[in-house]
């Protein structure tokens, strides 16, 4: 076990990988270590590549308009009185892309969750 534990010690501070999707999709990404001693070890992961969602937010009087794209619905819009957010809530639920609130407590940040 430490013989092991010592040949990935060494091969992570030797190797970084990074991997890079072009289009949404389950993809299964696999790792092999080979130290030409033990034999090889093998690992694998499955990523769940979805598109990102851009937010557009404006502001009229005491109303702020919130439109976004990317995503799937439904759609969470979420709002934080403070950022970074110890607690996000949730406002509406919706599967269009688009929500107006009223503005009653001044500042907000807010987030859009899709699937």
């Amino acid at each position: 076990f430490k013989a092991v534990t010592a040949m990935l010690e060494s091969c992570a501070a030797v190797t970084n990988t990074t991997a890079t999707f072009s289009a949404p999709g389950v993809y299964t990404l696999m790792l092999s270590a080979d130290d030409s001693i033990h034999a090889v070890a093998y690992a694998a992961m499955v990523v769940s590549v979805v598109p990102g969602i851009w937010v557009n937010i404006t502001s009229a009087g005491s109303n702020a308009y919130l439109t976004w794209t990317g995503g799937s619905p439904p759609y969470v819009l979420q709002q934080a009185p403070a950022f970074p957010a110890s607690a996000w809530s949730g406002v509406v639920t919706t599967s269009t892309q688009n929500a107006t609130l009223a503005m009653t407590n001044g500042n907000a940040f807010f987030r859009v969750q899709g699937q």
